[in-house]
């Protein structure tokens, strides 16, 4: 049982970091893109901006197609984070999960302010943390459902 939360871990981890850091969209960026802003520190108006104002000569099917999958991909990203914390590492006090959820997201935007790729957004911080709890919700219902203990249910 060991190897395979160690593989679970290993594996969303290696998941992430690819996502986040190695998909080609990330790497190889159209320099129609190169042009806009790499750091969003007001809350919510990127994902209000990216609702209502496509970036460059993209058609209205292709851009919410775009807002929809970095919408969706910024809530669900950490979803399995929560499981991983409560199942692999035992940790059950909520608020702990949600602020290691939040420390985690904010390295991840400072990575990629530095590094250039994609945009250091506080909305992703917020959606993942909120995805987090998202997480810590559905753990929780899934191990009440097959009726699984956990040591401390905040």
């Amino acid at each position: 049982m060991k190897v395979l939360k160690t593989a679970a871990v290993a594996a969303y981890f290696f998941m992430l970091i690819y996502v986040v850091f190695l998909t080609p969209l990330r790497t190889h960026r159209p320099l129609a893109l190169q042009r806009f802003e790499h750091v969003r520190l007001v809350p919510l108006k990127g994902i209000v901006d990216d609702m209502f104002y496509p970036k460059g000569h993209q058609d209205p099917l292709t851009h919410w197609g775009n807002f929809l999958l970095n919408f969706l991909g910024n809530l669900l990203m950490f979803v399995p984070f929560s499981f991983i914390m409560i199942v692999v590492f035992r940790v059950s006090k909520t608020p702990f999960i949600l602020a290691a959820a939040f420390l985690l997201s904010v390295v991840i935007e400072t990575v990629q302010y530095f590094a250039r790729l994609g945009v250091a957004d506080v909305d992703d911080v917020l959606l993942n943390t909120f995805s987090a709890w998202i997480g810590i919700w559905l753990c929780r219902f899934t191990m009440r459902l097959l009726n699984i203990e956990t040591t401390n249910a905040n």
